[in-house]
């Protein structure tokens, strides 16, 4: 008694598409579960920073202020020094 199993084309196609299916619906329940614990990690260390967090909050906006007060005096510095540098150059060509 000979038994023959005969596969067409579209069937191992098919058989193959839907192991790629269940491979990426495997991996997109892992991804998911992974962005789970990632947002659960970051909440637990927010909540355990909330004061600092806050006090940087509170504190940037005045050390900003301090950042582009320095930086007009350094502009003005550097256009000051640009113009006296280019006043000189000028003085020797003449």
């Amino acid at each position: 008694m000979n038994t023959q199993i005969v596969f067409t084309l579209k069937d191992l196609l098919m058989s193959l598409l839907w192991i790629a299916l269940i491979v990426f619906v495997v991996f997109l329940i892992v991804l998911l579960i992974e962005f789970i614990r990632t947002v659960k990690l970051a909440r637990t260390m927010i909540a355990a920073r909330k004061e600092e967090i806050d006090h940087i909050i509170q504190v940037a906006p005045g050390i900003v202020d301090s950042v582009d007060k320095i930086t007009g005096i350094a502009a003005k510095g550097v256009d000051g020094a640009y113009q006296g540098a280019m006043s000189i150059v000028n003085k020797f060509k003449k």
